[in-house]
């Protein structure tokens, strides 16, 4: 368990910064604002239920360059995204326990394996879509069936829209 305030992964210009919280009971708790990617790049990861809790009413923010995902929990005010926000870490569920935004540059990468087995985005509060894309990739040539549909994102309440969905093309039916 790591604890501190205020923290920034790749807060400089030509910064790398990189953070994982792997395993269950492995957690960071963050008692300010925490900023991935602010000028530089950043990636923050949660991996095998995982856990982040940042006790701050501003939250969370993702920079235009910087990745945030895996699988587990992260509990925060206000999570904003205008990097990449990444479900699950291969395939898996990662849950917001508060607010999420999706801002113009933002976007939500979701991976689907076979019909049982995708990432999940689920939001305890407003999952809040004001700009950027989802994008959709298939792993090992799965192919889904014509209708088939995959329950990817589960909310508390829901407002605005993706700006596309991007997915690999499928054929014919």
């Amino acid at each position: 368990r790591v604890e501190n305030s205020f923290a920034l992964i790749g807060s400089d210009p030509g910064s790398v910064g990189e953070v994982i919280i792997d395993g269950v009971g492995s957690s960071w708790i963050c008692n300010d604002l925490l900023i991935v990617a602010e000028s530089g790049e950043g990636s923050l990861t949660l991996r095998n239920g995982g856990q982040l809790t940042v006790h701050d009413d501003l939250g969370m923010g993702i920079g235009p360059q910087g990745v945030f995902g895996g699988t587990g929990t992260v509990n925060v005010a206000t999570l904003i995204n205008r990097g990449v926000v990444d479900a699950g870490d291969g395939i898996g569920t990662l849950s917001v326990v508060g607010d999420y935004i999706q801002g113009d540059g933002g976007s939500l990468l979701i991976d689907i394996g076979s019909a049982s087995s995708y990432d999940r985005l689920v939001v305890s509060g407003t999952l809040s879509l004001a700009g950027g894309p989802l994008l959709i990739y298939f792993n090992d040539e799965f192919v889904p069936a014509a209708g088939q549909s995959f329950d990817i994102m589960d909310w508390g309440s829901q407002e605005g829209a993706f700006d596309a969905v991007f997915a690999p093309p499928l054929p014919d039916t």
